[in-house]
């Protein structure tokens, strides 16, 4: 994290606490705050924010805030390690596009999901079926997805841990803001 985004955490805990005033208002105190905050990622250091404010009623002390920064970095590291799974299917094997399923490219449980009928008459490994010839396939997630794109999205959700909007909600959404005439 840079310094300036270390100042607008700094204004966070002084807006935020009951006795700040007077200890934020020197320079040394926040410059010791801002040492600390400075060694630790963003999204770590809001967390830990965010614990202390909804923990604590008046200003943390650095120790404070170092075991609270601390605590939230061995927990994000626990969850990383657990888990390992795929974050563009979040460990599905497909996801739904307009209620078609796309099989996911980047993980092996994809590659169960991966379906072509109208390949004439061999499996997935190439060797002769029995199955006849159809008209239905599913197609990859790439096809319609950039991947770097939903990694992303998919890692802000799990370590924000925010629910995907279900589908219909996102219908019944759209077609409100449309009557709104938005």
């Amino acid at each position: 994290m840079n310094l300036q985004q270390t100042k607008g955490f700094i204004k966070t805990i002084g807006n935020m606490f009951i006795d700040n005033n007077k200890k934020l208002d020197i320079v040394e105190v926040r410059e010791q705050y801002s040492k600390v905050l400075v060694n630790y990622e963003e999204l770590i250091a809001q967390k830990a924010i965010d614990n202390l404010i909804m923990t604590t009623k008046y200003l943390p002390s650095i120790p404070e805030l170092i075991e609270m920064l601390r605590n939230v970095e061995k927990l994000q590291r626990v969850t990383r390690v657990e888990s390992n799974i795929c974050l563009v299917c979040l460990g599905e094997g497909f996801i739904l596009h307009n209620s078609y399923p796309l099989y996911c490219t980047e993980c092996d449980k994809g590659k169960e999901y991966m379906y072509n009928g109208q390949d004439n008459g061999t499996d997935k490994a190439g060797k002769p079926s029995n199955n006849p010839k159809s008209d239905y396939y599913i197609e990859p997630v790439t096809k319609y997805f950039d991947i770097q794109e939903l990694k992303g999205k998919n890692v802000y959700r799990n370590e924000r841990r925010v629910a995907p909007m279900p589908d219909n909600v996102r219908k019944l959404l759209k077609e409100y803001t449309r009557k709104m005439g938005a």
